[in-house]
Parts: structure tokens; sequence; C-alpha cells
């Protein structure tokens, strides 16, 4: 066992974090790995804990025999590290090493643990202000295999505290969320209980939509069904090869509101990465709605520009204020400036330019006035 000591000494001291979750090394049966019973949906690599009160984690082989077992606990990055017997071990730097008898964090492994493996902690208290619990990965021997007898299991992550529904799309495509933890959400002084995430960036509450061809008139036209009020996030046209793109798709709930993360999107006329963003709806009864871009990564070479913004999605009431100013910048130089004018509803967002970096990394789109029905204004914080 000294190669495996080896490698896996430098999977704890070199391991890069990845911007990927999704598409993780797929594992083998020989190399079976659940988290509370549970293994990912196809195509993505969480599971949700929410309301447990313990952790389990269980190896199996279908070798028939006990079989030397590594387990590695982390934050999830996808193939990080190659291995010389095939997959990737899926876990970022930081990761400490489990081996069902201690644990070790240092240059030297305690003695191996054997499959059949169980290993269960305890969640005492209240849940953890994060919703990330981390990443769980095993290797097992596997004498069928030379020259390098040992195979992965799948990498997966899981969440509690909160609850996360992750979802897999296809190429312009959309699905709707109902909330099972969250109270509703008010937008545009209409409250609702459900949301469509759209593969393409962005967030609708009266009908989901498959438009890919990114126009001011569309947005504030509720993407050509209207009325349709919601948020483009990011809206382009993303998600290349649909299901086969390792895009996912996370609603986040919990008492303090809801979050609508796009995560691992790829540029579909590029097919460069996107990076990850989310909108964030705060619980109460008002329409704010933050977006965050800090994860958002321009393209070089896309042919589609992106559009930022909040919408009534009725282009024959209340304002629409376009703020594009051709640069990316018009948004963030607004913030603390910009305020609806008087007469609501107002939709107010801008288009950014292909291949151009936004010109801010977060935006509170802070509502003003009244919670009722078409009298949405905004301030840019």
């Amino acid at each position: 066992m000294t190669l495996m000591r080896t490698l896996l000494f430098l999977a704890v001291a070199v391991l890069p974090l990845s911007g990927q979750r999704p598409g993780c090394d797929p594992g083998h049966p020989h190399a079976a790995i659940t988290l509370n019973g549970q293994v990912p949906l196809v195509g993505s690599a969480d599971v949700n804990l929410a309301g447990a009160t313990a952790v389990t984690v269980d190896v199996t082989t279908s070798l028939g025999s006990s079989e030397d077992l590594i387990l590695i606990l982390g934050t999830l990055g996808c193939a990080t590290l190659p291995t010389p017997w095939g997959g990737a071990l899926d876990l970022s730097s930081g990761a400490v090493i489990v081996d069902g008898v201690g644990l070790s964090t240092g240059t030297f492994l305690d003695y191996l643990g054997h499959t059949p493996f169980s290993l269960t902690a305890g969640i005492s208290g209240a849940n953890p202000p994060s919703s990330v619990l981390g990443a769980v990965q095993a290797i097992v021997t596997d004498p069928t295999q030379a020259p390098f007898p040992f195979r992965n299991s799948m990498a997966i992550r899981g969440t509690f505290g909160d609850i996360e529904t992750v979802y897999v799309l296809g190429d312009d495509d959309f699905v709707l969320h109902t909330f099972t933890l969250a109270a509703p959400t008010e937008f545009c002084g209409a409250t609702y209980s459900q949301l469509f995430v759209n593969s393409n960036g962005f967030i609708t509450f009266a009908q989901g939509s498959t438009d890919f061809t990114e126009t001011m008139p569309e947005f504030f036209g509720g993407w050509g069904i209207a009325p349709n009020p919601g948020v483009a996030v990011a809206w382009t046209d993303l998600n290349p090869g649909g299901i086969q793109s390792g895009a996912t798709y996370a609603v986040r709930e919990s008492a303090n509101g809801v979050t609508v993360e796009f995560r691992d999107q790829i540029h579909w006329s590029s097919n460069e990465p996107a990076g990850t963003f989310f909108a964030t709806f705060p619980a109460g009864n008002f329409s704010d709605v933050s977006v965050d871009l800090s994860g958002f990564l321009p393209a070089t070479l896309a042919t589609d520009d992106v559009i930022v913004g909040v919408t009534d999605g009725d282009p024959l009431v209340g304002i629409d204020t376009d703020l594009s100013n051709g640069m990316g910048t018009g948004i963030a130089s607004n913030i603390g400036v910009y305020v609806s004018p008087v007469g609501g509803p107002d939709s107010v967002g801008e288009t950014i330019p292909a291949n151009t970096a936004p010109g801010f990394a977060s935006v509170l789109f802070f509502e003003l006035g009244a919670s009722s029905a078409n009298t949405c204004r905004w301030v840019l914080l």
C-alpha cells in the first residue's frame, strides 16, 4: 500500500480547488458510496440532508470480500487530481483522510479501514449557518485491476440546514420549483410560492421560457410571454449540450429567503466556461433581490450579450429603464445613485456586451414604496 499512501498524501497536499461541482468522477460499483443512503442524480454531485440529525457515510464493494479503504473528506472540486488507475480524486485542498480507525491530517496515515465501511457523525445543536456540509469520496483496493489495484467512488456533496434542490436541465430548458421550506417570496408587488428556473440564466414567476435571444425588449416584455415578471441574473445563451454540459441549477431555501444558483455554466456560442452566479430573494414583505456575479466568467469568443436586471414583465405598464451604456458598466455606475421615477412599476436592467466582464460583483435591487401589485420601484445598492 506504499503507492496508495504516497498518492493520498499528494492529494491532500496539492489538490487545487476547482469551480466545477457536477460531472465528478462517476466511480465504479467496486467502490459504491452513499451519504445517508442517498446518491446524487445523474449530472449532479449533490444530495440533500435537510433535517438530518446525523450524517452516515457507507462504502461497499461488489467483490464479496473486505477491501482496504481510504475515505477523504473535503470540499468538492471535480477532476482535480487524475489518478494512474483512472478517474480522479474530486476533492479540494484542505481535505482530511478518515480510515475507520483514526483521523489523519498530517504526512502519515493511520491503519487502513476495510469494506463494508460505515462512519456516522452526529449533528448536535442547531443547524449551522452554512448549508454546505462538504464532500466525501473513497478509494478501495480492487485486486481485479492491474497494474494499479484501486477504484475511486463518486464524490458526493451534501447540504443540510437549508433545503437545496438541484436540477439538471436541457439546452433552452426550464423547471418549475415549488417552495417546501421558504415562506412565499414577494416580487413586484405579487406573492409567489414557486418560480421558474430557466437554463439561460434567468428566473421568471408566471411562466418558464426557452428564450435564448437576449434583447432588452424581450426582457421588458417578460421574455415574450407578458405579463411575466422576473430577474435576469445573467441572461445569455448558455448550456451547450444540455444535460451533458455539466451545468446544474440549485434552489436553496431557508427561513431567511430563497437563493437560485446557476452552477458551472458554459457559454453556448464559444463553449467557454461561464462560471457560477446567483440571485437571492430575502425573506420579507418587499421585492428586494440581490444578484451576485462575482463568480461569472466572461467569455473571450462568445457572440451573445448578457442582460442583468429586474422586470415586471409587461411592456404595456409602468416604466422600462435601460441602463445599457455599451461598456458593461451601466448598472455599476448607477449603484448608490439610481432611484426609480415615481409612477411605477419600474423595470430596470442593462445589456453587457459579449466578452465583457460585468462592471459590478453584486448589486441589490432594493424595493421602494408599498408592497402591492404593480408598485415596484427600485434603488440600486
